[in-house]
């Protein structure tokens, strides 16, 4: 039971799309509508003017990657996150390694959800608490590697067989049963009491 004198805490989630996979998109969305549910307040980032290429291209992967990161870190500025008393990241794809870079550069203490984490998101010294990833993901095709990383840094990883980058494997029924599983995973990072 909540004590009626303490004020509720001041929780913030941002999310990080990837290339194409918008917050709009059913991971980001309905992770956003969870949160808002636990009474985050929400932060939506979105990335401009991406070269168009970047998927099939390194070069423009990491240009990419590059304009998203400055980006994020403009948009993010003007937030006073010791003003919050929870901050959580949930990340997509090219995303991931954003978060990542922006809570080494910030040395921020937050919790980070890391959807379909490319190998490289795994560079940077910052840690998640929690990360999926699909069996057939084209972008991280080295499962092994992804659990590896995983497994080096501490952190939980759930990984759905046959599934792509999108977590989906082309059966609805299934595709949706994961949805449902990964929101209620990242549910319980957000059930702290308040």
């Amino acid at each position: 039971m909540s004590d009626p004198s303490r004020s509720p805490l001041r929780r913030l989630a941002v999310l990080f799309p990837g290339l194409g996979y918008t917050c709009d998109k059913p991971l980001l969305y309905y992770a956003g509508k969870l949160a808002e549910q636990h009474g985050y307040t929400v932060r939506r980032l979105n990335y401009t003017d991406l070269p168009a290429n970047a998927k099939k291209d390194p070069s423009q992967l990491a240009l990419a990657v590059s304009k998203a990161t400055s980006q994020t870190f403009a948009a993010l500025d003007g937030i006073d996150f010791d003003a919050y008393d929870q901050v959580l990241l949930i990340a997509k794809s090219i995303g991931t390694q954003i978060a990542c870079a922006y809570l080494d550069a910030r040395q921020l203490t937050a919790a980070a959800v890391l959807l379909t984490p490319l190998e490289e998101t795994f560079r940077c010294s910052a840690s998640a608490n929690l990360a999926f990833h699909g069996t057939r993901d084209p972008w991280a095709p080295d499962s092994e590697a992804i659990r590896r990383a995983c497994r080096e840094k501490g952190i939980r990883l759930i990984e759905y067989e046959g599934a792509n980058h999108s977590l989906e494997t082309g059966c609805v029924d299934l595709d949706v049963q994961h949805l449902r599983e990964i929101m209620q995973e990242i549910g319980h990072l957000m059930d702290l009491p308040d």
